[in-house]
């Protein structure tokens, strides 16, 4: 009768597989499998553990695994042993099971990895879409507190001048002259009907450089007067403390002045 092994390496032969084939199926070590197809483990290593090899390595061929486990009792287990001892004492070369502890750790080790990305992807997301909520939200009080000012700069009753100011010249300053109590703070409320670039000083202090969008309405307070540069005035339009007193005049305006007898240079 043909030996357990050959059996195995005629059964895998002619399925036109490789020891490698055999161990990305089986997870049995190349090692073990050649050992087990030369008959070379059979009577080394413990009964229990050449079981559970050989009845793997048999169903996977399709060959009858309950006939080669009988046939491999019948040749090295004559006599009684100790299933206890079996599985206590591994064989002496354990090379093959650090090779599956080496795997399995492996395994374990892929998961982790597996699963720390998937937390850092989570948490990614997580506070990307935080930091998009909270964008929105800025920009809808931003538009709400513009919408509050426009509201209240309408509905405000508007107070006459007590000097009708004149026209403005193609390239002048209109100068606007008004008489507001000294204990009245400065409230000034610009609205752009188109880009303009400028530079706002509050009581001396810049409180504002750089680009004002078109349809934009800012308000600002202040102690004693106001200083403005611009670069295309006739696009801003200014309320002082409900009194309307136009734009500055046209194109570029350095230094002008708005305090409380009105807006002058």
């Amino acid at each position: 009768m043909a030996t357990i092994g050959s059996q195995l390496k005629k059964a895998r032969q002619q399925a036109q597989l490789t020891i490698n084939d055999v161990y990305l199926k089986t997870k049995i070590s190349p090692d073990t499998i050649s050992t087990l197809e030369d008959d070379g483990l059979m009577a080394k290593a413990s009964s229990l553990y050449i079981k559970s090899f050989l009845k793997k390595y048999a169903l996977y061929l399709g060959l009858d695994d309950k006939a080669i486990l009988r046939q491999y009792s019948d040749a090295f287990c004559t006599t009684p042993q100790n299933t206890s001892q079996d599985i206590i004492r591994p064989p002496r070369k354990a090379s093959t099971v650090v090779r599956v502890k080496t795997e399995y750790i492996k395994g374990l080790l892929r998961r982790f990895l597996w699963i720390t990305l998937l937390v850092l992807i989570a948490v990614f997301i997580i506070r990307s879409a935080a930091l998009i909520m909270s964008s929105f939200a800025r920009l809808k009080s931003v538009r709400g507190e513009q919408q509050a000012i426009r509201h209240k700069t309408k509905s405000a009753p508007k107070r006459s001048l007590p000097v009708p100011p004149d026209p403005p010249s193609e390239a002048g300053l209109k100068e606007v002259v008004l008489s507001i109590p000294k204990n009245e703070k400065l409230n000034l409320v610009v609205s752009l009907n188109d880009d303009v670039w400028t530079e706002v000083k509050r009581d001396g202090e810049i409180v504002f450089k750089g680009i004002l969008k078109k349809d934009t309405v800012k308000q600002w307070q202040a102690d004693d007067h106001f200083e403005f540069w611009t670069g295309n005035a006739c696009a801003m339009e200014f309320t002082l403390n409900g009194f309307n007193i136009g734009n500055p005049g046209r194109g570029v305006k350095k230094g002008i002045i708005i305090d409380r007898n009105g807006m002058r240079k």
